[in-house]
């Protein structure tokens, strides 16, 4: 029938029927086509993906560093693992992709370990305590709370898992938990300032790569606070000698920042500045920024200027990019007061770069972001 009532023409109903049977069949074929298909896929799919109720065992249970994380494991007797790691950290990705997903150690960790993740922009505090130990570091403690042993870096599986068992059976049979850390030289007696200063500035001076030029090694950061010292003492001390080591650091600086996206990588291996760990983290930035303004001043080379605009334009870009709630995600307290030194140690000329890095904190006196991006 019609809307208005009246009979279809049987001709017109007839055609209606037959469209109607040859959609009906299409859709059989179709479905008899992509059955076999859908159920191959369905069944890779159940021979590749874990019951959910297995999915949490194939990692340590992660608690955060708390009182009750500390009060369970002497509770408990456990002994105690703390890890503190980065969200931009190469070498903590492949230890969770790899040892901490190794079967064994899983089921060791589960049972004897209360394990603790830290994330080190977070936690300034805990990153400070852990930061001779790079990242990732890994903490052993007894049931008590002290310190076994601090472990620096990446851990291949068969190692780590042997000093675990090596630990726990310490525990078990009453061998003692003693001290594996060979404790720090105690620093000589000094009867003034004076002494200790010169101390540090000896030690300084010995930290000084004259082959590659920088502090340190033999992975080479490129910090900020090597090269004001330096010119601090060249242009307040007049030790004029210091300053082809900050040219000649500024040289290795330059080569860390990222010729096809701007900004400098974090560190670079083997003790040469070609050899970058591919990491791009705020305060590397804004150290980078403050070190080659700061020798522009002093120099008047225009390739500093024009490299630490590089990296201001970097800093610039991954600002407007990042959505706010991004920026909160990754935020770091102490982003601001590098941000913050870095403006007003830059001359005139380059404040624009910079004061958008420092409007990038926030009200509240958090910073915009701990890590302002991971170019692979």
């Amino acid at each position: 029938m019609t809307r208005a009532g009246q009979p279809i023409p049987p001709g017109v109903a007839a055609e209606k029927h037959a469209d109607l049977r040859a959609m009906l069949q299409r859709i059989a074929l179709t479905t008899r086509t992509l059955l076999p298909w859908l159920a191959a896929l369905l069944l890779c799919c159940a021979r590749t993906s874990p019951p959910v109720a297995t999915v949490e065992a194939v990692e340590p249970h992660w608690e955060a560093w708390s009182k009750t994380a500390f009060e369970r494991a002497q509770r408990e007797r456990k002994l105690l693992l703390v890890s503190v790691q980065a969200g931009w950290c190469h070498w903590c990705h492949v230890m969770n992709a790899t040892t901490y997903r190794d079967a064994r150690v899983v089921a060791l960790l589960r049972e004897r370990f209360v394990t603790i993740r830290v994330d080190q922009d977070n936690r300034p505090d805990l990153a400070e305590r852990y930061a001779d130990w790079g990242w990732p570091a890994t903490g052993l403690l007894t049931p008590e709370a002290r310190t076994i042993v601090n472990l620096r870096g990446h851990q291949p599986v068969e190692r780590f898992l042997a000093l675990l068992h090596e630990l726990v059976n310490d525990l078990d049979h009453g061998g003692g938990l003693a001290t594996r850390q060979a404790p720090l030289p105690p620093p000589a007696p000094r009867s003034d300032l004076d002494a200790a200063r010169d101390d540090a500035l000896s030690q300084l001076d010995e930290a000084y790569d004259p082959a590659q030029g920088g502090w340190g090694s033999p992975q080479k950061y490129p910090l900020a606070a090597p090269v004001e010292h330096a010119l601090f003492r060249a242009h307040v001390w007049g030790e004029r000698a210091r300053l082809p080591k900050v040219t000649r650091t500024l040289v290795g600086y330059r080569q860390l920042i990222d010729p096809v996206q701007g900004g400098a990588f974090q560190y670079s291996l083997r003790g040469v500045w070609t050899a970058p760990h591919f990491e791009k983290i705020a305060p590397i930035q804004a150290g980078v920024m403050r070190a080659l303004s700061q020798g522009y001043r002093a120099s008047g080379d225009v390739a500093l200027r024009e490299a630490s605009e590089r990296v201001g334009s970097y800093v610039t870009r991954c600002k407007r990019v990042l959505s706010h709630d991004r920026l909160r995600a990754i935020t770091t307290v102490r982003f601001v007061s590098l941000a913050r030194r870095v403006h007003t140690a830059i001359t005139d000329g380059y404040g624009v770069a910079v004061r958008a890095l420092v409007r990038c904190t926030r009200r509240d006196g958090r910073a915009c972001g701990g890590r302002l991006a991971r170019d692979g």
